[in-house]
């Protein structure tokens, strides 16, 4: 058994410090594996890449390129996370034993140091890498890792830029009883602000499905459009059997999305949905509120103050 410190702190090491461990390691014929890269945006085919290196010996090496290393080859724009950052990530991973930091474009530099019996390299490199005379003048061999398919740090920047480039649906849900016993025209005002900030408007479900009606109907002469939910959207439970059709169909970003109602029922319901709520307060209500363990997130004595506290975010 070759005496490894396992501590994540420990396996940080500089050039020199490595050059006496890995001494001390043949010594003690340990089987040596090397790997390279920048692992820039840690990811799953990074993790599986080095845990197949590691099976593969007794002790795993791991050269990461610096921040000027990877500026050289990549360009300006990376690494998005700076080394420091990046080493900590590979040394919080079981699978590694040691990793050290190159300045060089290459790791034939630290390969010439460590001399492995194996380096692990990517297979779009290939056997015929600018690795493999410097490993093979020393014993070793150059061993091509299997890729996690679909899985590299620029797709998963691309995919990164794609999402971030992507607005999904905000929605506002509203209670039915809140809009008809609202003032007409101050309501009317405030719909059509938060429509114009790119809102959805939807209405809760109501028993009384002719409440649901009217609601909708002093939306659409006003040049309003206030949605009915899919299917029956139910106060406090079966909620989760709407969820998908909400988000397939209007593209909801939940988190996003506001809950707005005076019924506590229809606040508990979107703190459940993990959307903000905002409770339209009331005397009686206030006094229920104080009862109860999880609040809304804001209240309000308005549509108007409602507006306000939406469009401050």
């Amino acid at each position: 058994m070759f005496s490894l410190d396992r501590e994540p702190s420990t396996k940080i090491v500089s050039r020199a410090t490595l050059a006496k461990i890995v001494l001390d390691l043949k010594q003690q014929g340990a089987r040596i594996v090397t790997t390279n890269g920048s692992f820039d945006l840690l990811h799953i085919g990074h993790v599986t890449m080095l845990q197949e290196a590691r099976s593969l010996g007794d002790v795993l090496i791991v050269g990461v390129n610096s921040d000027a290393s990877v500026r050289r080859y990549k360009g300006q724009s990376r690494p998005i996370c700076p080394q420091e950052q990046r080493v900590k990530m590979l040394a919080a991973l079981e699978c590694t034993d040691y990793i050290t930091v190159f300045d060089e474009l290459t790791p034939i530099p630290l390969l010439e140091l460590v001399q492995p019996d194996m380096h692990v390299n990517s297979p779009e490199h290939g056997q015929d890498c600018v690795e493999r005379e410097v490993v093979e003048r020393y014993g070793g061999r150059i061993y091509l890792a299997q890729l996690v398919e679909g899985m590299s740090t620029s797709q998963l920047i691309q995919r990164m830029l794609d999402v971030a480039a992507h607005e999904p649906c905000r929605a506002i849900f509203l209670n039915p009883v809140d809009l008809l016993r609202e003032n007409q025209e101050e309501l009317v005002n405030t719909l059509k602000q938060l429509q114009t900030k790119g809102f959805r408007l939807f209405l809760l479900d109501h028993p009384d499905r002719a409440m649901i009606d009217q609601a909708q109907k002093i939306g659409q002469q006003q040049g309003i459009k206030i949605n009915k939910l899919p299917g029956t959207f139910e106060h406090a439970g079966r909620i989760e059997n709407h969820l998908d059709d909400l988000v397939e169909q209007y593209d909801l970003s939940l988190a996003k999305s506001f809950i707005i109602s005076s019924d506590m029922q229809d606040i508990q319901m979107g703190r459940q949905l993990n959307c903000k709520t905002i409770l339209l307060e009331n005397p009686k209500q206030r006094k229920q509120n104080t009862q109860t363990l999880v609040g809304p997130h804001y209240t309000a004595e308005n549509f108007q103050e409602v507006t306000e506290r939406i469009l401050s975010f």
